[in-house]
Order: structure tokens, then sequence, then C-alpha cells
């Protein structure tokens, strides 16, 4: 239905983002409806305390937001439960004069901000207490993809970083972008038959397609090399879909999109994206950006092998 409202993978603006909320419905589940409930009402207007941000995640009944406080001064996690009238879940502050870039979830709520200098810019929301750190430094940070709770991938300033979302650790750069910066989420795609390791892709913001490898203890630089014709940005999240004009190749086709309206199509050697127990492998999780945290809701799109 065209009143319907679903993400579209755009990080192009970080800051608040005005709009009419009418309702979310995950593939195969019930509608959120949004309506008059003091979160989500039209019109929005800025700082009012009813503007949103970034992604929408849903797990069962439940569907989570970012939402910008009345006073323009902090963004708190909002969950509503699904109900005909929807009342919110006691909010999580996270930070003060930041913008959030996402949310990624495996076991609770992870969140990662662009903030310059604060001095905690990641959060992790598992139970009833938020955990915080920053990376081990205060620069702005992308949005995160996660293998699992012990693992995840994320942009931090100029460096590609692996970390532990669950103790937030200072993470380890996997390799450098100088001058550059990684703001769009990681994709982590699945074994192919034959391969001594998983891939994953990353691309920067003003280009650079990076490959490397995930899973086991460490993870290593595979390749790069810039893809997009000079003065492109990036600013768009890369999604994975198998190969299917040549689906024995066990190859992949990765997508993302351009600021001058190019669709970028790269053939990679993961086949799909990776469906780990608790993996949130990319942007909003599925290859349609279903942002479904339900291990039962699929990762990859019908007919991939």
């Amino acid at each position: 239905p065209a009143s319907e409202t679903f993400a579209l993978g755009s990080i192009n603006s970080v800051s608040a983002v005005n709009g009419t909320g009418c309702l979310y419905r995950p593939t195969g589940g019930a509608a959120f409806p949004f309506g008059s409930n003091n979160l989500l009402d039209a019109p929005v207007v800025p700082n009012s305390g009813v503007t949103t941000a970034v992604n929408v995640a849903v797990t069962g009944s439940r569907a989570s937001f970012l939402q910008h406080t009345a006073s323009g001064a902090s963004w708190v996690l909002v969950t509503l439960n699904g109900a005909a009238a929807p009342a919110p879940a006691v909010p999580d502050q996270l930070t003060t004069g930041d913008a959030p870039m996402g949310q990624a979830w495996s076991g609770g709520f992870f969140i990662t901000t662009k903030g310059v200098g604060a001095p905690s810019q990641i959060f992790l929301r598992d139970g009833s207490t938020p955990v915080q750190g920053n990376l081990g430094v205060n620069n702005d940070k992308g949005v995160p993809a996660l293998a699992s709770a012990s693992e995840g991938y994320v942009g931090r300033g100029d460096a590609l970083v692996r970390f532990s979302p669950a103790a937030l650790d200072a993470g380890t750069a996997i390799t450098q972008v100088t001058g550059d910066v990684v703001r769009t989420s990681p994709v982590l795609g699945a074994q192919r038959m034959g391969a001594s390791t998983r891939e994953a892709y990353a691309v920067s913001q003003a280009g650079t397609l990076i490959a490397f490898s995930h899973g086991g203890s460490s993870s290593t630089l595979l390749w790069r090399t810039p893809v997009t014709l000079p003065g492109e940005n990036v600013n768009t999240h890369p999604t994975l879909d198998c190969n299917r004009s040549r689906p024995a190749s066990g190859t992949g086709i990765l997508y993302f999109g351009s600021s001058t309206g190019f669709v970028y199509a790269v053939v990679v050697d993961s086949p799909k994206l990776f469906e780990g127990n608790g993996a949130w492998p990319k942007y909003q999780r599925t290859a349609g950006n279903a942002g479904n945290a339900d291990m039962t809701f699929p990762v990859n799109w019908p007919g991939c092998p």
C-alpha cells in the first residue's frame, strides 16, 4: 500500500530527517501503525520530539527506532509493542549532540553514532543496562555489521576495524583509508564452496572497494581497489545477492549506489549473505533491507542456493 514506509539505506543525510510515519510492515508480519502516538505524528517539526533518523529494526511484535528529544539535545531508542495504539517503552538516552548512524541487533541493541570528540560513541543495550565505548578513538564511526556478539566490523575514522560488540574493545584495524572514511555498513558474505575463508566487503565514501576475511579469531585484508568514477561519493549501504545469471559459478553480486546516480554491480567470491546464528551481516540485516532480527526471517532473497 502507498501508506507504507520502508528504509531505503542511504546515509546521505546523517542529521534529523523530517517526515510522516504511517506504519511499518515486516514481510509476512502484522503492521505497526504509528499514527497519533506522540512519536511519529504529522506534521513533523524539527526538534519537536517526533523526528526520527536512520533505520527501523523489527523483532517479533516490536519495532525499534532512534528518536530525537524535544530539546534537540539527545537521542533516545524507542521500542513500540505493535499494538493498535502502541505506547513507547522507557527510552534509553544515548548521547548528546551526536547524529546517530544506525543500529544493528545481535542479542541486544547495538547503536553507533557519528559525533566527533564525544567521550562515548558506541552503545550496546544488552539486557537492562546500556554499555558504551568508543573503540579506542574519539572520532566518527560508521554503521556496523555483526557476525556474532563477539565479532563485528565498522568504519572508525579512516580505518575499517574488527571489534567485539559484547566487550566494545578498541578493535583491530584491518586497513586504513587515509583521507577517506567508511561510514556505510560492511557486508559479510557466506563462504564459497572450496574456499578457505569467508569474505566480507566494505565501500569507502570515496569509492574504494575493500575485501577482507571474516570468521575465526582474526581478519585480514584480501584486496582493495577504487571502483567508482573520480569525484563520486558512496553514501548508500551496499547489499549482496547471489549471481542469478550464473548460479553454478558460486559467486555473488555486490550492489551499491553513488552520489551521481550510478548503481554499481561487482562480481565477488561470496555467493550470498552470511547466515550465522545471531548475525546482522549488513545494514538492515537482509538483502532486501527488511530490518527483521528474527533468526527465522530469511537473510537472503528467495532462490539463492
